[in-house]
């Protein structure tokens, strides 16, 4: 019976395939596995590419004109609601307010 169980078990586990061995390189041994190589790669790059992305949303959010009362009021209304700045959110809101008053 105990032989029986164990051709049971030697006919159910699946043959490896060979070809699919050769071409991963984590399964050749000697080294650390790939995933291991790439981590610091990938950490590199998330901090690099969230760096660039926060310096570029800087610089557009430096962009933004001051309120004056010439600008025409759709630019107003974008310093209202993209300013970072409460005061030139209040300027902008005050200045469309005048704006209202005159049409």
């Amino acid at each position: 019976m105990q032989l029986a169980k164990a051709d049971w078990r030697e006919q159910a586990r699946p043959e490896p395939d060979r070809n699919l061995t050769r071409m991963l390189p984590c399964n050749r041994g000697g080294g650390p596995p790939v995933a291991v190589i790439r981590l610091p790669l990938f950490l590199a790059g998330t901090c690099l590419g969230t760096g660039l992305a926060l310096l570029g949303g800087r610089h557009l959010l430096r962009q933004l004109p001051q309120p004056d009362p010439l600008l025409a009021s759709p630019q107003l209304e974008l310093l209202l609601h993209l300013a970072p700045d409460p005061s030139l959110r209040r300027q902008a809101a005050l200045l469309l307010l005048g704006r209202s008053g005159e049409d």
